[in-house]
């Protein structure tokens, strides 16, 4: 926080007033204000992470039932000798515009396929974000645990300071 350095001492000066003159009452303030400022800020974290996982339009809604696969579309081999059969028989073009709508349909079932596969690896994908987000939000609570219990120590010792300073100049 060396950005904060100066800000952190003007606020410690304040808020040890007259006993700032005492090494270890400004000493106790620095830290207090110090600490005060880290649960500030793994507060405010914690809150712009909490919105960003609230504000997730799938954080509602239950997770979907992955897509079935489609059936692969029937196959009919032909052999070369079908397909001179088919040329004397005149129903080549027919064999010809079957076998065309045999592979229209496997094309498509491979886009569908492909389609399929895509909408999985994207729902993975985003189901791991969502994890590494929640598990952030532990560490952040964690976090803050830690820091609200040092800025509650820093105002016990802050206490502590000044009633001894206090005690200090009235001997």
């Amino acid at each position: 926080m060396p950005e904060l350095a100066h800000d952190i001492t003007e606020f410690a000066k304040q808020m040890a007033g007259p006993l700032a003159e005492h090494p270890s009452v400004f000493q106790a303030a620095l830290h207090l204000v110090a600490a005060a400022i880290d649960v500030d800020r793994v507060r405010s974290a914690r809150r712009d992470l909490l919105q960003q996982i609230a504000s997730d339009p799938q954080f509602h809604d239950p997770l979907l039932a992955r897509e079935p696969m489609p059936d692969r579309p029937a196959r009919i081999k032909s052999s070369t000798a079908m397909w001179l059969e088919a040329y004397r028989n005149g129903t080549f073009v027919q064999q010809r515009e079957s076998v065309l709508a045999q592979v229209a349909e496997h094309i498509i079932y491979e886009s569908k396929i492909e389609q399929i596969k895509l909408d999985w690896a994207n729902a993975k994908q985003e189901a791991q974000q969502r994890a590494r987000r929640w598990e952030q939000l532990t560490r952040l609570e964690r976090y803050e645990r830690r820091a609200v219990s040092q800025r509650n120590s820093a105002i016990r010792a802050f206490g502590e300071a000044q009633a001894a300073a206090r005690d200090g100049s009235q001997q």
